[in-house]
């Protein structure tokens, strides 16, 4: 399922910047009410699943990114600026 015209962080109701941990605690409650075998014979609980699981993945996988991407610009930065990252204490 992929409700690409919709917000993930809407459809688990979380704030913009949500942590990992709230992420995790929004699917995990929104998951139990509308998981198919508690609801198995309304098909509208089962695509409000879907919709949940993949909200869940989306804002997972860009917190994934975000870290590679902070976690490469520090490497790089310390092979060409390791005295600053020393000065602003990024690094010991």
């Amino acid at each position: 399922m992929n409700p690409s015209n919709q917000d993930p962080y809407m459809i688990l109701s979380l704030s913009l910047g949500a942590t990992g941990k709230q992420i995790k605690k929004a699917y995990r409650r929104l998951a139990m009410k509308f998981h198919p075998d508690r609801n198995r014979n309304d098909p509208a609980m089962e695509n409000k699943f879907k919709q949940i699981l993949w909200a869940c993945e989306r804002l997972r996988k860009q917190k994934r990114q975000m870290t590679m991407r902070t976690g490469a610009i520090l490497r790089i930065q310390m092979i060409h600026f390791p005295t600053s990252l020393l000065l602003h204490g990024l690094i010991t």
